[in-house]
C-alpha cells in the first residue's frame, strides 16, 4: 500500500508513465505552445544574422576591402551594443506589450543588411552591424518575456526552452 502511494513498484511506475504521457500530450494541445513555436520559427532566419556576422563578415571584409579592414572593431559594435543598450531599451519600453515592442525590433534586424545592397564599404558593414544590434536588443530580450507570459503555471521552463531553440541553431 505505502509503496503504491509513494510511486514505487511496477504499478507506481505505470502511473508515473501515464501521468508523463498525458502531460506531454496536453503540452502539444496548448494553443499558446504552438504560438511560441510558430513565432520563434518565423524569426529563425532573422536571428541567424548573429551567426553570419561571426562566420561570414570577417572573410567578406578581407576579400572586399583588404587585410587592413578593422572587422574586429566592426564586430565590437554588436558586443558593446548588447552590453549597454538592453537596460536602456527595457526601461524605455517597460510599460508596453511584448509583441508591440518585438515587431519593430524584428523589422529593424531583418532589414539591417540593406546598406550592404547599396554600398560596398566598411561603413556599410558597420551600418549593418549597428542596425542589426539595435533590432536585436529590442526584440530578443522581449521574446523570452513573451514566451513566459503565454506559459501556464508550472510550464514556464518548457516555453522558455522553445523560445530559445533558434539560438542553438544559430550559434
Amino acid at each position: 500500500g505505502a509503496a503504491l502511494l509513494a510511486g514505487k513498484g511496477v504499478k507506481g511506475a505505470g502511473l508515473e508513465e501515464a501521468g508523463k504521457k498525458s502531460s506531454e500530450q496536453s503540452l502539444f494541445c496548448m494553443p499558446n505552445f504552438w504560438r511560441v513555436v510558430v513565432f520563434m520559427t518565423a524569426v529563425l532566419f532573422t536571428s541567424q544574422q548573429w551567426r553570419y556576422m561571426d562566420l561570414i563578415m570577417p572573410k567578406f571584409c578581407t576579400r572586399n576591402f583588404g587585410d587592413a579592414v578593422p572587422f574586429g572593431n566592426i564586430q565590437s559594435i554588436n558586443f558593446w551594443g548588447c552590453v549597454f543598450l538592453p537596460p536602456l531599451i527595457s526601461s524605455l519600453t517597460s510599460g508596453m506589450d511584448d509583441v508591440s515592442v518585438m515587431l519593430p525590433g524584428i523589422w529593424v534586424m531583418a532589414l539591417s543588411s540593406f546598406p550592404l545592397l547599396f554600398f560596398n564599404s566598411p561603413y556599410a558593414v558597420a551600418a549593418w552591424t549597428a542596425l542589426m544590434t539595435m533590432g536585436e536588443v529590442v526584440w530578443s530580450p522581449r521574446s523570452s518575456s513573451y514566451a513566459a507570459s503565454l506559459a501556464p503555471v508550472g510550464r514556464e521552463g518548457v516555453f522558455l526552452m522553445m523560445c530559445s531553440w533558434p539560438t542553438y541553431l544559430t550559434k
